[in-house]
């Protein structure tokens, strides 16, 4: 899959030693280009500069900023270093913009907040709060560290970072990415050669999939003229309760809205003559009955994938426990040999417990499980822990346990990140632990726009894509779409509906 591969602070390290080492190119070079990109962001923010300088690389470019700044007679630059004693800052005065070059790619936390950084960052941050000064920092926001996107607070968070070269998981993944603003990513003239040696050698944790390169790839684009349903593929949706039959109806229509041929929906039998089903949708009596049973049937399952040629399942929408127990996802793994299977909501409940207990296993590209935070924290409910994936050893934590269990996990909030059970290729011999897409805006930020999600990865699984693929097409689309529809009623005011809707203009 074509990606961005994220740099890691030792990669960034390595490609500029070999740019500067093996393939000669001067660093004095490098630092100059630096230097003059971050004055290009921060000119246009005024007339008065305050520029924070480190000692190291990062405090380099930030006076080379500073110089160029100052060679402009009409502006006022004010140049502070901090080292090791406590820096003067001249807090009374009023600056358009604090330029942030302390500390850089090689900081390793915590800061102290007593230290003389510490000082410099909290002076500046009431100078910012009383002037509404830019702050724009070089390479990233200092006291964070640059290969850990779990940080969620910064003293002197930025509105712009200038980095060089390549994204860092500090600009590319929330929390860590609301706290550097506007991300400048700067070509200054790195060795391509150097950079695929640095990328091959280190093999990022993470790779961001742009939806330029997600959207055109269309599987439906090639169905013949004559295709029919089962050609776009039958997905089965099994979930709701009482008071949230919404959710499994939002998913069935958004795998029909994406291009399935056909979507079936499984309520429970206690609420089924209660709900008025959407004739585009089907329905079928899929769970237990009988006294003391609950949740769905596997016998009943099993004969319906087999009879109705359904080609993806989404289980969980709208339940409040999990309706599957050993029997039934075992049916599930067994039909991930030729199916493809989202669980999603109720369904991840406890779900590591259930497959460890079953000894269940997945057939590698063709499950995938879509938490949200607190669902992702509920996924095991007694031994079996899986970090978030949002730095270098949890996301290989997370990579691991795919491994064992066959399955790709997506960790799906601001900033989506997906792991699966094998490295994703990004071409030229490099790979990624993880993707993510950071493409998404809060207009998404709504009850049932997972729902939606769910039934859309639904719809390309059905159409036979990889996990990978069907997941990281599944949010391009959905993104683009709410964005169409925050066109048309608002950005605040966009319901899930409003996002099925748009989805057959996307996908």
């Amino acid at each position: 899959m074509k990606a961005e591969p994220i740099w890691t602070a030792a990669c960034a390290r390595r490609v500029d030693a070999l740019s500067i080492n093996k393939f000669k190119i001067p660093q004095t070079t490098l630092m100059d280009r630096a230097g003059a990109a971050v004055a290009e962001v921060a000119r246009p923010t005024g007339k008065s500069f305050l520029v924070l300088a480190g000692d190291g690389n990062n405090g380099g470019d930030a006076l080379i900023a500073a110089k160029i700044l100052a060679a402009d007679p009409t502006l006022k630059v004010t140049i502070v270093r901090v080292g090791n004693a406590a820096p003067e800052i001249p807090d009374n005065e009023i600056f358009n913009c604090i330029i942030d070059g302390i500390f850089g790619l090689g900081f390793r936390g915590p800061l102290d907040p007593k230290s003389p950084a510490g000082i410099a960052l909290k002076v500046a941050a009431e100078i910012k709060s009383r002037h509404g000064s830019v702050v724009v920092a070089v390479d990233l926001p200092s006291g964070l560290s640059c290969d850990d996107a779990s940080q969620d607070f910064a003293i002197l968070p930025a509105d712009d970072t200038v980095t060089f070269g390549g994204m860092k998981a500090v600009h590319a993944i929330a929390p860590a990415r609301d706290l550097c603003g506007r991300i400048h990513c700067i070509d200054i003239g790195f060795s391509s050669e150097a950079v695929s040696m640095a990328l091959n050698e280190e093999e990022p944790a993470f790779a961001v999939a742009h939806s330029r390169d997600l959207l055109p790839f269309n599987p439906w684009s090639e169905l013949k003229p004559a295709a029919h349903k089962y050609d776009r593929g039958h997905v089965l949706v099994m979930g709701g309760s009482a008071g949230k039959i919404g959710a499994p109806v939002l998913s069935a229509l958004a795998a029909l809205r994406s291009g399935a041929g056909w979507a079936t929906l499984a309520l429970p039998d206690g609420i089924t003559s209660n709900v008025m089903i959407p004739p585009d949708l089907t329905s079928e009596a899929l769970w237990a009955r009988g006294r003391g049973r609950s949740g769905i049937d596997a016998k009943k399952l099993e004969a319906f994938l087999q009879a109705r040629k359904v080609r993806a399942v989404v289980v969980g929408p709208g339940t409040m426990e999990n309706p599957l127990d050993a029997k039934s996802l075992t049916v599930l793994a067994e039909f991930s040999t030729k199916g493809f299977v989202v669980l999603d909501a109720g369904a991840l409940h406890g779900i590591f417990d259930i497959m460890h207990k079953a000894r269940v296993k997945f057939t590698p590209g063709q499950a995938v499980l879509t938490p949200h935070p607190g669902e992702w924290a509920r996924l095991s409910q007694k031994k079996i822990t899986v970090p978030s994936p949002l730095g270098l050893a949890s996301t290989r934590a997370a990579h691991d346990f795919c491994i064992t269990f066959g399955l790709h996990l997506l960790y799906k909030h601001s900033t989506p990140v997906l792991c699966g059970p094998d490295r994703f290729n990004l071409g030229a011999g490099i790979t990624a632990t993880a993707l993510a897409f950071n493409e998404g805006s809060n207009i998404m930020g709504r009850a049932g726009t997972g729902d939606v999600l769910a039934g859309c990865i639904a719809a390309h699984g059905a159409i036979d894509c990889d996990a990978a693929t069907a997941t990281m097409r599944a949010l391009a689309v959905v993104s683009a779409a709410a964005r169409m529809a925050a066109s048309q009623v608002g950005a605040h005011a966009v319901l899930p509906s409003d996002i099925i809707g748009m989805l057959g203009r996307v996908s």
